[in-house]
């Protein structure tokens, strides 16, 4: 009997070869299709060919959402850095522009595609950067003790540089410090703080510490004397008109001086010197002198001021 041998057989080697032939079949049919998928990346903006005096306003987006597809196998390798899209502003003009956001903007790894883009148009407005000096004001909060009241403010410095948009910083008078409690504060105290600028557009180009001295003193007593005489000085021989005859005098300052002044050493005039005839009146401010006892002492330590605060002059011939 004549004995068959398997491994030479022509069947055996049909069956080898199929077998062979399946698995490169699977093996290469797995390469040409990977698994697709579809990933979204959070992309950050960046504008290219920005000038010194330009800046962008208008809550500019600076991320936007990217969605990829692509094989898994590159999707996954992906890092956040990898996209990103970036737009030119050379030869733009000051204003508001709007731009849409295409695939040709945005960067990424090669073997995938860009299948949304979220916004898909950007807004936003080119302004003219300016810098300025803006002064400063304490943000002072709480009460005093009744009898006492803040006389002075010094802040050191008194203004600070800052950048920002035109349309932004030219209306703005002045920035305030952080909040300074002065609850129940009894004397004159000095404290650090910084400047609150309160917009993102701006950028603060000095120290932002800012040293303040808040001087505390007794509360100033205002005291209000009634029809004072206006005296005419240096009238020469001309005739003079005056017009009211009579004002009221307000003494101002701290109690203990306030009280010293007494009526009848209150002096109001007006100085006729140089002034000529004239159909018209001159309008003229009252001065306020005050004589005898302690004269200088009150006079340094209290503010006179008369009601009316001018008065109508006319010169005859």
């Amino acid at each position: 009997m004549k004995k068959i041998k398997i491994f030479e057989s022509d069947w055996f080697l049909k069956v080898i070869s199929l077998i062979i032939a399946f698995t490169m079949w699977a093996y290469i049919s797995g390469q040409k299709t990977p698994k697709i998928i579809e990933k979204n990346f959070t992309a950050p903006i960046y504008f290219e060919n920005t000038s010194d005096n330009m800046i962008l306003t208008r809550d500019v987006l600076y991320e936007i959402t990217v969605q990829l597809r692509g094989p898994e196998t590159i999707i996954k390798k992906i890092k956040s850095e990898d996209v990103y899209i970036t737009i030119d502003l050379k030869n733009k003009k000051f204003g508001l522009h709007s731009i849409p956001l295409t695939e040709d903007l945005v960067h990424k790894p090669n073997g995938v595609k860009v299948v949304n883009i979220i916004p898909n148009t950007i807004q936003f407005k080119i302004e003219r950067k300016v810098t300025r000096l803006v002064p400063i004001k304490a943000n002072l909060v709480g009460d005093l003790p009744d009898d006492l009241e803040v006389k002075k403010i010094i802040l050191s410095p008194p203004t600070v540089k800052v950048e920002g948009p035109q349309s932004v910083l030219g209306k703005i008078q002045y920035f305030k410090t952080e909040v300074i409690d002065i609850s129940d504060k009894m004397k004159t105290f000095e404290t650090s703080t910084v400047v609150i600028l309160n917009s993102n557009f701006l950028k603060l180009l000095s120290e932002p510490n800012i040293k303040v001295k808040v001087i505390i003193g007794e509360k100033d007593r205002v005291k209000l004397f009634r029809n004072i005489t206006v005296t005419l000085a240096n009238i020469g021989k001309h005739t003079v008109w005056i017009n009211p005859k009579k004002v009221a005098v307000q003494v101002k300052g701290s109690k203990k001086f306030v009280d010293m002044v007494l009526r009848k050493n209150i002096k109001v005039f007006v100085d006729c010197k140089n002034l000529k005839p004239n159909e018209k009146d001159y309008i003229l401010t009252p001065q306020v002198d005050y004589v005898g006892a302690n004269s200088e002492q009150i006079k340094e330590n209290v503010k006179f001021k008369t009601i009316p605060s001018l008065v109508n002059v006319r010169v005859f011939k």
